[in-house]
């Protein structure tokens, strides 16, 4: 018996932690611009995150989506480094609350951006997907 309650509070705690909800009002003009502009339906969208919200690599259509968004929300800047009012923004706006985290959302999103700033890639969209999985995981640890 309380290895079936065991397995079933197990089931439940982990479908919570992998059920993340895009809300699709979060999505912004650029960012819904650049779906259209790929030919992706922002409900398909999802399907660009993994179980723990980390971009999928090698994915073409997600390459050419972070290439659009990063450039039209000017991620990166003309000096190769990353747009740190930018990422602070988006972490702040968007991240932090698809991810459900209590608390200062300036604070923790600062924390994050700061953690997070120097990543490195071998192209645009790995720069990005690499930026986008540590703020991840930076926000699960704060």
């Amino acid at each position: 018996m309380f290895a079936y309650t065991f397995y079933c509070a197990l089931l439940i705690c982990c479908t919570q932690v992998f059920s993340i909800e895009i809300p699709v009002d979060l999505l912004d003009k650029p960012t819904l611009d650049c779906l259209e502009k790929i030919n992706v339906d922002k409900m398909v969208f999802k399907d660009f995150f993994d179980e723990h919200f980390h971009l999928v690599r090698e994915n073409a259509k997600l390459n050419e989506f972070l290439e659009c968004a990063g450039t039209s929300k000017n991620l990166i800047n003309e000096d190769g480094r990353f747009n740190h009012d930018s990422i602070h923004h988006h972490t702040e706006i968007v991240l932090i609350p698809i991810l459900n985290k209590n608390g200062d959302k300036h604070e923790i999103a600062t924390k994050v951006t700061d953690e997070c700033i120097n990543v490195s890639g071998d192209t645009y969209a790995d720069r990005i997907t690499n930026l986008h999985d540590c703020i991840v995981d930076a926000l699960a640890k704060h």
